[in-house]
């Protein structure tokens, strides 16, 4: 099932609120998406620059990626994560509405026993040379000139970002894990 137009593209997470609270992103997040596909690259702007494990903001700090099929219900975006970096994938289906022009995702996590509220603030970033194409263990999205492409092979997951530039592709942030235990390259 097809999202509709205005989802597909090149989007960067530019704004996050935790609990009602805005907060220092410390994530750099892209997020590509077809009609049909998505990949979603979480990487640390600064490695090792992260608030500790046991502040509600860990969450959302978290090198990570997953990839898959997308639909929309009217009001919510749901994400079927085929490819996930994590042993298991949450529930990702969450409330959208735009605010000027940002995308708004609101939802709730998870956390010492209590649900706690989320926004994510979303940037279009274009959605010129959109494609994408996913097969059994691997999906790539590109738009905007970015691409990501998330692989997984056995117990190993991989995802990698890439900027277009100079006419080629360049590697700017990845996400590898093998059995669910995260590494960096």
């Amino acid at each position: 099932m097809a999202v509709p137009e205005e989802f597909v593209g090149a989007w960067r997470r530019v704004g996050l609120l935790i609990d009602g609270v805005r907060r220092v992103d410390y994530c750099d997040v892209l997020w590509l998406q077809t009609a049909d596909w998505f990949v979603d690259i979480r990487t640390l702007i600064v490695p090792g620059l992260a608030p500790e494990a046991g502040d509600v903001q860990a969450h959302f700090t978290q090198e990570l990626s997953f990839a898959g099929t997308t639909d929309f219900n009217g009001a919510k975006l749901r994400w079927r994560h085929l490819l996930d970096s994590r042993e298991e994938a949450p529930p990702d289906e969450n409330l959208v509405v735009w605010q000027d022009k940002l995308l708004v995702e609101s939802g709730h996590f998870p956390w010492q026993g209590r649900e706690v509220p989320f926004v994510e603030e979303w940037g279009f970033l274009g959605r010129e040379g959109v494609t994408g194409v996913g097969e059994d263990g691997h999906v790539r999205v590109e738009a905007a000139g970015f691409a990501n492409e998330a692989q997984r092979t056995g117990p190993d997951f991989k995802a990698v970002k890439y900027l277009y530039s100079g006419g080629g592709w360049t590697q700017v942030g990845q996400v590898s894990t093998t059995a669910g235990v995260a590494s960096r390259p």
